[in-house]
């Protein structure tokens, strides 16, 4: 839990913990996590209809770096089963996040593998795999948020009812990327304006 703190964390694992917000690392109150060579696995959120976000990771305000880390297997009941950005920027490199997904059944099932509303989110030398959720199995942008992919593989992410399996209403440029077998029954980019400048 980071409150108005910047903390620089490494070769940690965060595992089966389960909490409200954000069960892996909740920061907010314009925190500037730093995390390098980590892993999230296994990590639940669950708790009242307006809690249960972000099952790894809970970014709001301020600012997220990831750096060689694995987000996996986590799951949240409404937004983000892997990452969950709130007014925040991020910068995630050579990251995986993969196998995430959010159970909630009617329209709050957003983003399997990240949810983000607000700030800029920029991806670098990642892979987004094999996250579901109801809404935006992969990434879901709200607000047409600016986000970059450079040499990021977004692959076998899926939504059950509607949205996007990969991007769902963001305005991604896009370099040297791959977006393979992704499920969704809105195609793989609703509402988004890709710029690919590869």
């Amino acid at each position: 839990y980071n409150d108005a703190s910047s903390p620089s964390i490494s070769n940690t694992t965060f595992g089966d913990n389960i909490g409200y917000f954000g069960a892996g690392m909740y920061s907010w109150n314009d925190s500037n996590p730093e995390v390098i060579g980590s892993i999230f696995v296994n990590n639940t959120t669950t708790g009242a209809n307006n809690q249960r976000h972000g099952g790894a990771i809970l970014q709001s305000t301020g600012s997220l770096s990831l750096t060689r880390t694995i987000v996996a297997s986590n799951s949240a009941v409404r937004y983000g089963g892997g990452i969950e950005l709130q007014n925040s920027n991020a910068i995630l490199t050579e990251v995986v996040v993969c196998g995430n997904f959010t159970m909630q059944g009617d329209d709050n099932g957003n983003g399997g593998g990240i949810y983000k509303n607000g700030g800029t989110l920029r991806i670098v030398n990642s892979a987004i795999i094999g996250n579901y959720a109801r809404t935006a199995g992969g990434i879901r942008v709200l607000n047409y948020d600016p986000v970059e992919l450079i040499n990021v593989t977004i692959a076998g992410n899926y939504s059950w009812n509607s949205g996007s399996a990969a991007i769902e209403r963001g305005d991604p440029s896009i370099k040297n990327s791959i977006f393979w077998d992704n499920i969704g029954t809105s195609g793989d980019a609703q509402g988004s304006t890709p710029i690919n400048t590869a």
